[in-house]
């Protein structure tokens, strides 16, 4: 009923189809974890800040996308009016002409 870990040891003739590769993928497993509970609140939370600086990236990229498109638009509003502000001079100086005559 009760389960027991593995015996693991080093052999120098690690032969993965010998099924050996997969205790060694567990002994690297073991290693990464933390022994005691301080590092493993340390991983929680260093997890949790990388976690966070994805999303304040993300977010500044969505944000300068945004304020490129913004630029782009009042750059083209601003375009459309010089041409109804030329177009409107020009009907001015023709209405001009046509009254002169």
């Amino acid at each position: 009923m009760f389960l027991t870990p593995p015996q693991f040891s080093q052999s120098s003739t690690d032969d993965p189809d010998a099924g050996e590769g997969t205790s060694t993928t567990v002994i690297v497993a073991f290693r990464d974890s933390p022994s005691s509970p301080a590092e493993c609140l340390s991983q929680m939370k260093s997890r949790q800040k990388q976690a966070q600086d994805g999303v304040f990236q993300e977010m500044l990229q969505v944000c300068a996308a945004s304020g490129n498109e913004t630029r782009a638009w009042r750059m083209t509003l601003a375009d459309s009016m010089k041409e109804r502000v030329e177009r409107r001079k020009a009907r001015e100086k023709e209405r001009e002409r046509c009254t002169r005559t």
